[in-house]
């Protein structure tokens, strides 16, 4: 792009593009007028350079005028798409609708009870992705280990306190404890200084729904004691 289309895009048509959003775009989902001049901005930088390449001459407002043409039909710099069910123009069409999982539906119409959509379809269990990395990654804890290791881990599995897997392993106490000092010192060494947090914490996306619900019911109680 020129000098002189740079300027033209800067002070020019961006401030057409930016006046005209708020009442010709619609915004889509969680799309902000921000969003959209950005979009805009990236758009009349490609006429521009379409126009330079191809020896044509265009104005300030018909590049303005044609963005924002594209921005209306869902047009996006990262794409145009009628089947995406996320994408603006499958939302601008009436083909798909995206709402907030916060959004509470009725679940009892004689009462009027409601429940949020993300306590419909979540668990208060882990991903199933994270539990399958996990246990890919204990996989590879346990080949490295030799084989007496391994004895001393299945029976930890197995729930047995230490005198049970002294009199299993025909050993001491004292031995066992200090067998058990070394593997855990051999997890930190595979896992990291984290390990023992990290297999303790709850995933994140539930902390997340349980703070949510917390300030729902706090900001509930309020309500309640000043009414």
């Amino acid at each position: 792009m020129s000098p002189e289309a740079g300027a033209m895009l800067l002070h020019q048509i961006v401030p057409r593009i930016a006046s005209s959003i708020p009442f010709a775009v619609p915004i889509v989902g969680c799309e902000d007028r921000m969003e959209l001049l950005q979009d805009g901005t990236a758009m009349a930088a490609k006429i521009l350079i379409n126009a330079s390449n191809n020896g044509k001459k265009v104005t300030p407002g018909n590049v303005a005028y044609y963005t924002i043409q594209h921005l209306k039909s869902g047009r996006r710099t990262v794409g145009f798409s009628s089947v995406d069910v996320l994408g603006s123009c499958t939302q601008l069409n009436g083909r798909s609708t995206v709402h907030s999982m916060h959004d509470e539906v009725p679940i009892d119409l004689e009462t009027g009870e409601a429940v949020a959509v993300s306590d419909l379809i979540c668990r208060e269990v882990e991903d199933p992705g994270t539990i399958a990395s996990r246990h890919l990654d204990w996989q590879d804890f346990y080949a490295s280990q030799d084989v007496e290791p391994r004895r001393l881990l299945a029976l930890v599995a197995e729930g047995f306190d230490v005198p049970e897997i002294a009199r299993r392993l025909k050993s001491t106490k004292l031995a066992v404890r200090q067998r058990l000092q070394d593997l855990r010192a051999a997890l930190v060494e595979f896992f990291g200084a984290s390990v023992l947090v990290d297999a303790c914490r709850t995933p994140q996306w539930i902390d997340d729904i349980r703070s949510v619900k917390e300030s729902q019911a706090c900001r509930s109680e309020r309500s309640w004691q000043t009414s």
